[in-house]
């Protein structure tokens, strides 16, 4: 009989994560230890990380400890095999910084690609991953590929459109899998699980919080299909989008989702872990386990002040056993705000042991006029707050549109720039 390997897939933890103006180290760490029991509890061989470890590419000092306290906790479950790629809120030069040590613990970080596009997709190039037992025996072979930067994909050509960059970015990404596929072929004949990671958009998957989750690469909602990974691939541990699901109809490429909910707007996804087991190179289940909601994030609506109070208050009965105290998002959708409002609001939450963290007026999605102004601003993704101002200034759609592609490429340059590209 062969060898049962199970494999956890995980990603987005966004350890260091500013909620507004508070941080979620307390989810954070909850999930974390949970995450343990898991991997103890389902007799787990191999953890995959599929990018965006940190929120950011210089993270409190809290992050790192509840990270390095999980790698340490790891020693007191079966799992033995750890692949850790790099997203794009990941610094490179700050995940990979401890490598070496992690690596003789079996931890493996991928963050960037080496050298030139060639000669780091051989067969022995790092980014592929022989992972074995306690016994030598090989589990699984892993192409774990961290998230493509500019020099990984080519830098702007002098007279490119923006419409011929899309389409090299999307041919480059192509090119990438074709020759880990190439170079994961020397493993076929293993009846091992043949497993690629990466960290972006693949065509059709869905994302709950979407400006904040599609704009990774120009015209990256075209980026890749399912069918362009190399079937030699047996899984496609991917990460980037927050919402757990298959991309494909068979479930050989899947997002396993955050861990934690990352905005309101995700409080309506299922957080979830993916296990996958394996009996030599066949897949013989695929299992997602939710992940327990720790804290609550809870948007109310209501037409007037009065309509709010009930609808907190009734929420408050219904979560008065929560773990962590609720964080409320609420909207007023009338034409203006009673004087006062937000301070009986403010009141009524603290009484009832939660918080509210903003209050705005839905009318026409002008956020410049709502009392929380700057608690709205920080909530809004820059895409969004650029979306607005072309809005306010009343410019033609057509016009709008290529705006928005010449802005979508200056944050991207400015975002990889801040992270230690």
């Amino acid at each position: 009989m062969k060898r049962q390997v199970r494999i956890l897939h995980t990603s987005d933890w966004h350890l260091g994560q500013k909620f507004m103006h508070l941080d979620r180290r307390e989810e954070s760490r909850l999930a974390l230890d949970w995450l343990l029991t898991v991997l103890q509890e389902y007799d787990v061989d191999v953890l995959l990380v599929s990018g965006d470890v940190f929120d950011t590419g210089s993270p409190p000092s809290y992050a790192e400890e509840q990270y390095y306290r999980f790698l340490a906790g790891l020693a007191e479950t079966p799992c033995r095999q750890i692949v850790i790629t790099a997203g794009n809120h990941d610094s490179p030069a700050h995940l990979e910084a401890p490598r070496r040590l992690l690596e003789a613990l079996n931890i493996h970080l991928r963050v960037r690609v080496e050298g030139s596009a060639d000669s780091a997709l051989q067969e022995n190039t790092p980014l592929v991953i022989p992972l074995c037992g306690a016994d030598g025996e090989l589990l699984a072979v892993v192409a774990a590929s961290p998230f493509l930067r500019d020099r990984d994909l080519g830098p702007g050509l002098a007279g490119e459109s923006t419409a011929d960059r899309q389409q090299r970015i999307r041919e480059r990404i192509k090119e990438h899998y074709r020759k880990l596929g190439q170079a994961m072929e020397a493993h076929r004949k293993a009846d091992v699980p043949l497993i690629a990671m990466g960290h972006l958009y693949a065509r059709g998957a869905e994302a709950s919080d979407p400006d904040k989750q599609k704009n990774i690469y120009l015209g990256d909602e075209k980026n890749i299909a399912a069918s362009d990974f190399p079937e030699v691939f047996s899984y496609v541990a991917l990460g980037h989008i927050h919402r757990a699901q298959a991309v494909d109809e068979n479930g050989r490429v899947r997002y396993s989702g955050s861990l934690i909910p990352l905005s309101f707007r995700e409080t309506i996804d299922d957080k979830s872990v993916t296990l996958t087991t394996w009996e030599g190179g066949q897949l013989v289940e695929t299992r997602q386990i939710p992940v327990p909601l720790f804290r609550r994030l809870k948007t109310l609506r209501g037409k007037t002040g009065e309509e709010l109070l009930e609808k907190m208050q009734a929420f408050a009965k219904r979560h008065e056993n929560d773990p962590l105290r609720p964080w409320l998002e609420m909207v007023l959708e009338g034409q203006q705000a009673e004087a006062g409002l937000r301070l009986r609001l403010q009141e009524e939450a603290s009484k009832q042991n939660m918080e509210l963290l903003q209050l705005r007026l839905q009318h026409k999605r002008t956020a410049w006029m709502q009392e929380d102004t700057e608690l709205v601003l920080e909530q809004l993704h820059p895409r969004e707050v650029f979306e607005e101002r072309c809005k306010s200034a009343q410019l033609p759609q057509t016009e709008i549109k290529k705006l928005q592609q010449t802005f979508d490429e200056l944050l991207e340059w400015m975002q990889q720039s801040e992270e230690g590209t």
